[in-house]
């Protein structure tokens, strides 16, 4: 069975992006392709997407934006007797994934047993922190408004909110003084600036979530019950929200993950509280550690809305062309530098090569954003560069098994963490300066040989 369904998904493989395909910021624009159902019913003449659609209340929309056509075409191809039963081991082994951790604790250990397996863990995280953990991930906003009451005031979001502040006038001077850059594009990217939604730590409006209901265990109910209605209510919610307008107050995430992130669509950039701990944030920090861990956390999400994928879109979240032709070329220019080089990295003993278009975007915002902290600390007296660049070393330092790094390297967006401390930090002049480094020195970089774009 799996063999089968194994290869009903290499068949349907070459016609689906890879996550190097993903990393090329044309792709975004390749996936836009917005039609109305009569066309969607066009394109699937075998395939019973439509009726699966209309049946569950999908089809009320009057556009439907398909990501990836040519998976669909080949999808609807596919789509034949002769494969049914391959169709039928995929669907199966899909269904036997999800519920392999709720149907019975006997399925629930052999898939930690195989979990370990695959990422050379040692051991298991246990029953009582995986029963957070979903119940977290099922009820974030309760979560959410229990941690920030406890752990965050209002001062420390007015902080944060205006240190962001403080940032974006950087990037508004920097965007100024960019000389490859014309008057005409200039302003339109001061204008993304000026747009730009600022959301620290919780938001202001909560989504509801008390229509849910699980059947208690001595009612019947049982783990994998629970998993089904909770489904079921969240189906039947998001089907009702496609009738309504977006509403910009709702965060649609988890505020306890720990992570920040810029949204295209939105030009709107975000800190989570889950984000917020001691090595990132504490009300006592010192300005350069201020700046080595959050500061550039606050500097590399605001950049994105001008890295290879960001760029494509207007200070309303929209996909526009606001470059000149000759602005785009430049900075295309600039970016296949980058991407050369990180190309000729090699990451590991087996040779295993990284990836510079895969990791563009995050290299890109990564050296933007430590030109910016470096242009605010080169106006702040008495500045000492030494602590900045050993809490932003800190701030990147991580502890990964090997699997977990090789995966890195082959399909995360985000260059390998000892690169984007070590290879961003070298190509500024106030790293070589503090720590005296010359030519011939491991982390010397001529400037001629420097990849920053921004």
């Amino acid at each position: 069975m799996i063999a089968d369904a194994l290869d009903f998904e290499g068949k349907l493989a070459p016609f689906i992006y890879s996550e190097e395909d993903n990393g090329d910021p044309d792709v975004l624009q390749e996936k836009i392709n917005p039609v109305t159902m009569e066309e969607l019913r066009e394109l699937l003449a075998d395939y019973p997407l439509c009726a699966y659609m209309e049946k569950y209340g999908y089809a009320n929309s009057e556009r439907i934006n398909l990501d990836e056509p040519k998976w669909l075409e080949a999808l609807n191809a596919l789509y034949t007797e002769e494969n049914l039963e391959k169709i039928r081991a995929c669907v199966l082994m899909k269904f036997m994934d999800n519920i392999i951790t709720c149907s019975d604790e006997e399925a629930f250990r052999k898939y930690q047993e195989i979990e370990r397996v695959r990422d050379d863990l040692e051991e298991s995280k246990s029953d009582e922190q995986l029963a957070y953990e979903e119940c977290r991930g099922d009820f974030p906003n309760q979560f959410g408004r229990l941690y920030t009451q406890k752990y965050f005031t209002a001062e420390d979001r007015e902080r944060i909110a205006s240190f962001c502040r403080e940032v974006i006038d950087t990037y508004r001077e920097m965007l100024r003084q960019t000389e490859w850059l014309s008057d005409a594009t200039k302003e339109k990217a001061i204008e993304k600036l000026d747009k730009m939604d600022i959301r620290v730590i919780y938001p202001d409006k909560w989504e509801d979530d008390s229509m849910v209901r699980i059947t208690p265990k001595k009612e019947g109910g049982s783990y994998a019950k629970a998993q089904e209605e909770f489904v079921r209510t969240l189906r039947d919610y998001e089907q009702e929200l496609y009738a309504k307008p977006a509403d910009p107050e709702l965060w649609i995430t988890d505020i306890l993950q720990s992570n920040a992130a810029y949204v295209f669509g939105e030009n709107a950039f975000y800190i989570y509280a889950g984000y917020l701990g001691e090595e990132i944030y504490r009300s006592d920090m010192t300005i350069e550690e201020l700046y080595g861990g959050l500061g550039h956390t606050i500097a590399h999400e605001i950049s994105h809305a001008f890295d290879p994928k960001g760029a494509l879109y207007d200070a309303d979240g929209n996909m526009a062309d606001w470059w000149t032709p000759e602005d785009k070329d430049a900075f295309r220019e600039r970016t296949k530098k980058l991407i050369a080089w990180y190309d000729s990295v090699t990451a590991f003993d087996d040779g295993t090569a990284c990836s510079g278009t895969l990791w563009q975007a995050e290299a890109v915002a990564d050296m933007a954003g430590l030109k910016c902290l470096l242009k605010m600390a080169g106006k702040t007296e008495g500045f000492d560069y030494d602590r900045f660049f050993r809490a932003d070393a800190a701030f990147w330092r991580r502890l990964d098994t090997l699997p977990k790094a090789q995966m890195i390297t082959l399909r995360d967006s985000h260059p390998l963490h000892y690169l984007r401390g070590n290879a961003t930090m070298q190509q500024f002049d106030e790293f070589l300066e503090t720590y005296d480094i010359q030519p011939g020195d491991g982390m010397y970089l001529a400037p001629e040989d420097r990849i920053t774009v921004w």
